[in-house]
């Protein structure tokens, strides 16, 4: 799961939660709706889940299901790691806890990455959007790389065959290719994805968060991030040792002060949020050169704390 489940704040941009004919069966416990703000001050759970079956298997189908009927974009949530827990055969059976409840991700299957690519192709304001504007005997290929987690970048590359059909191959980090010849895909009057690939059909969700695409289908929710543009790659750097705040936050103690020597894993500060407490621990071996933020302070996400001493050269 994103972050190391901590909790997550922000704008809920998009939000469609199960619904059941019998609430006996299904029940959905929330106080939010589709554009409220998740604050630093609010309660981490937003939406509560409750399902009842005649046995541990029937439970489990509703609450698979109900999982899937999840759409939220905006803060990060726990949802597909629950989906992969209720999966395992050591839940299913009721058995005492395993490792191998944490699995890695499994990468993105290659319908999901072509639809991705799709709906930016398709959304009128990405800079991918001229292959919308095809033209008779003119054949640009265009390539996008989109990050399915982030160690598994794969290649897309879409060449218009007409204002909605498109050859695509898609190229994975594991030297492993797919090609969707004659892809037909269009968006229709709700905002979703219609697509045809090979022999199969997909209508599709596709929510567009800053670089983020939230892909919604019959097996949950996959999250993909286009690649960061060449030239704004340079600043990546900018903020090479240092130390910034994973969300919006309440400064709650602070525990070093600037010229102190510190080992990676030294307690830096502590953050409040979502009335939780979280340690920022040091991520290198340094000097502390400037503590940005004070104990009582409000900060916002992103937000520099601590930077560290360049390293001297001989």
């Amino acid at each position: 799961m994103a972050r190391g489940f901590l909790p997550d704040t922000g704008p809920l941009l998009h939000l469609r939660q199960p619904t059941a004919d019998d609430p006996a069966v299904i029940r959905v416990e929330t106080g939010v709706r589709q554009g409220d703000a998740v604050s630093v001050y609010s309660d981490p759970m937003i939406s509560k889940l409750v399902v009842h079956g005649r046995a541990r298997r029937e439970a489990l189908r509703f609450l698979r299901n109900s999982l899937e009927q999840y759409q939220i974009v905006g803060p990060n949530t726990n949802i597909e790691f629950l989906t992969t827990v209720i999966e395992h055969p050591v839940f299913k059976a009721g058995e005492k806890y395993e490792a191998d409840l944490f699995p890695a991700s499994k990468p993105a299957a290659p319908h999901i990455i072509a639809q991705a690519a799709l709906a930016i192709v398709l959304d009128p304001h990405s800079p991918w959007a001229s292959l919308g504007g095809w033209r008779p005997n003119y054949r640009r290929t265009e390539t996008i790389t989109l990050y399915d987690g982030e160690d598994r970048p794969v290649t897309v590359e879409i060449t218009p065959q007409s204002s909605d059909t498109f050859n695509i191959k898609i190229s994975a980090k594991d030297g492993t290719t797919t090609e969707y010849d004659q892809a037909q895909a269009s968006i229709d009057k709700d905002g979703a994805l219609l697509a045809s690939l090979g022999d199969q059909r997909f209508h599709t969700n596709i929510i567009t968060q800053g670089d983020k695409l939230h892909v919604f289908d019959e097996t949950g929710k996959r999250t993909l991030v286009m690649a960061t543009p060449k030239y704004l790659s340079s600043l990546s750097n900018e903020a090479a040792g240092s130390v910034k705040t994973p969300m919006p936050c309440k400064i709650s103690q602070v525990m070093v002060v600037p010229g102190q020597t510190v080992k990676m894993g030294t307690p830096l500060v502590v953050l409040e949020a979502m009335k939780m407490e979280h340690v920022i621990k040091s991520p290198q071996d340094g000097v502390i050169d400037r503590i940005l933020f004070a104990a009582g302070d409000l900060a916002g996400e992103n937000k520099l704390l601590v930077t560290f001493k360049a390293e001297e050269t001989a």
